[in-house]
């Protein structure tokens, strides 16, 4: 038991300190690493990199905060603060940077002089060979994927041109 009048004190971000017992009589001041603090702010595409990779995983209702925050290495009050609008917002994000990669891929290949075996190449590239589901296709059967409905008919439309 530490003497009266000495606490744990937090030194936010940083680490632990505090009195703790060392021996029969003896105290020490000992510091202790908090695991999985960050400091600076998020770098918002890694975190939704980190977010499409979970969803295309779990889908968006098996996706939940704590699925979120250990994916992103985040916590609730950081994951608000980013996606003010939160879980859907987080989705409606992650879409719209998977269809930025897929028209990149896969859509532009095909303007131009219609390389269709470029657009086949990148096709299986992007699905990683079959390894990588349709994230689109997922929230089709989702039981919330209708909140999605305009962003899967954008994907479906360009896709078909």
């Amino acid at each position: 038991m530490a003497p009266p009048g000495l606490k744990f004190f937090l030194n936010p971000g940083i680490s632990r300190r505090g009195v703790v017992p060392f021996g029969q009589e003896s105290w020490i001041l000992a510091t202790v690493e908090m695991k999985g603090t960050r400091m600076g702010k998020p770098n918002r595409v890694e975190v939704v990199a980190k977010l499409s990779a979970l969803f295309e995983k779990l889908g968006y209702t098996g996706a939940g905060m704590n699925e979120i925050s250990a994916a992103t290495g985040l916590g609730r009050g950081s994951l608000y603060h980013l996606f003010p609008d939160g879980k859907a917002q987080m989705m409606r994000e992650s879409l719209a940077a998977l269809q930025d990669e897929f028209s990149q891929s896969v859509v532009v290949p095909l303007q131009g002089d219609g390389d269709v075996t470029a657009m086949f190449e990148n096709l299986l590239h992007f699905y990683r060979e079959g390894e990588r589901g349709s994230i689109w296709g997922r929230l089709i059967l989702d039981p919330q994927g209708e909140q999605f409905k305009a962003e899967i008919q954008e994907h479906f439309n360009e896709w078909r041109g």
